[in-house]
């Protein structure tokens, strides 16, 4: 059966407090807080069609008016995915247009059998 991550994700996000939205366009409800989309959900099928596992990357970006926030984010992120399997691929600063808005931006992956 196909595994979908959205709302194990999302729940997952949630429990740290902050505000959490499924999106790809990074629009900012409020400060701070995270967007994140499913990237990739691609199950990988035996001879018979059956799903054998599932490859999956989320992206997740964190938004927070003060470079300390995001750093403090950072890390809560890191630690509450990889303690359900999720391993960061790629974690970069990211510039903004906008004054007093700092950006981190993470790519995460699992395997999901």
């Amino acid at each position: 059966m196909l595994y979908i991550p959205n709302k194990d994700i999302f729940n997952i996000l949630n429990s740290l407090g902050y505000d959490v939205s499924l999106t790809s366009d990074n629009i900012i409800n409020q400060k701070p807080s995270i967007t994140y989309h499913v990237e990739t959900n691609k199950p990988n099928l035996d001879t018979e069609l059956n799903i054998l596992y599932q490859d999956i990357e989320v992206v997740v970006n964190v938004w927070a008016e003060s470079k300390v926030k995001t750093i403090e984010m950072t890390k809560e992120i890191y630690d509450i995915m990889g303690e359900h399997g999720y391993f960061a691929k790629l974690i970069s600063d990211r510039p903004t247009l906008e004054p007093n808005l700092y950006h981190v931006f993470f790519r995460f992956s699992k395997i999901k059998i």
